[in-house]
């Protein structure tokens, strides 16, 4: 589990600090898993993507005569969440059409296939998952 700064756990956070505190979080789980940081806070027309990482996965190609590697992009909506019970209601209707937006829009702009997660980090620095949340 991630650790977090001990002055979060006891004190009012500034909003933006919090979110920034739980964006590293959620990087630092990423990288220890071996995927490649790709971007922070990326802006585009729609909605701006928190993190964004990179992976790669080899596949079997007969058609190519071997193995073929394949990109996956991560794409990361980070959430700070203090009441467990109300992840549902962390990301309203309008704002997932604005991400799926940004995705189509970021898959479009960097040719490669994307997946878009929602990582609620709580008080503790526990991260919860949640994939595709975007349906």
């Amino acid at each position: 589990m991630a650790e977090i700064r001990d002055d979060f756990k006891n004190t009012p956070i500034d909003t933006q600090e919090r979110g920034l505190h739980c964006e590293a979080l959620v990087a630092q789980f990423l990288l220890r898993k071996g995927l490649r940081f790709c971007g922070h806070r990326v802006r585009t027309p729609f909605a701006e993507i928190d993190l964004v990482f990179a992976g790669g996965r080899s596949i079997a190609d007969p058609q190519a005569g071997g193995i073929r590697s394949t990109e996956v992009a991560y794409l990361i909506e980070v959430k700070s969440l203090s009441n467990p019970e109300r992840i549902a209601n962390l990301i309203h209707n309008r704002q997932k059409r604005r991400l799926r937006r940004a995705m189509l829009y970021w898959q479009e702009r960097h040719r490669i296939y994307a997946r878009f997660f929602l990582a609620a980090v709580d008080y503790r620095g526990k991260i919860t998952w949640i994939e595709d949340f975007l349906s």
